[in-house]
């Protein structure tokens, strides 16, 4: 009987994403590095960098942002893995100072009829409107609404002539709709 075991004998080194935000509460500022399949996540003192917690995400992670919905205090990640798989984390202190990770929401945004898009994955949001635009087939948009309170995401698909789009933008604006740009 033969078998092939797989394992990673070294954490990631390389940093893939870097953001900054105020995850932890609303008056801390974080650091937040994300390392191919690892976030780490600092807190920002003036004596320097408190490591804080390590997340390990089962996949590579291809898109990390952060935003602030109308009704939190404070921000949260939204992570999409390479195998389109789509989580919004929440962070929380507990008691004894130790940071605890709440998955608000979760879902998939993985079709099996459109081709995969031949650039990279691109994910845009509106924060005024709590919208999520996330380019990852060619002629397809994928729409999501960050206002659910539902743990499982729904997404909605929208039909692009264009398929070649290198970047999308939200265009700010007073009306109530969301406008949407693409190179």
């Amino acid at each position: 009987m033969s078998a092939m075991y797989m394992v990673s004998a070294q954490k990631p080194t390389a940093v893939t994403h870097s953001m900054i935000g105020r995850i932890t509460s609303s008056n801390d500022l974080n650091l937040i590095i994300c390392k191919n399949s690892l976030i780490e996540i600092y807190k920002v003192t003036s004596e320097g960098l408190k490591f804080l917690k390590q997340i390990a995400i089962w996949g590579v992670v291809e898109t990390l942002n952060i935003y602030r919905s109308k009704h939190d205090k404070k921000d949260n990640l939204l992570v999409i893995t390479a195998k389109y798989d789509v989580m919004i984390l929440s962070f929380d202190l507990n008691a004894n100072g130790f940071l605890e990770v709440i998955t608000k929401s979760h879902g998939s945004v993985k079709d099996t009829i459109p081709r995969q898009s031949a650039t990279h994955m691109i994910t845009v949001l509106d924060e005024t409107r709590n919208i999520v635009a996330i380019k990852c087939y060619d002629g397809i948009l994928k729409t999501l609404n960050l206002n659910s309170e539902h743990k499982q995401l729904s997404l909605s698909n929208l039909r692009m002539s264009d398929l070649n789009v290198i970047d999308l933008i939200f265009l700010k604006n007073d009306s109530d709709y969301s406008n949407l740009a693409l190179i």
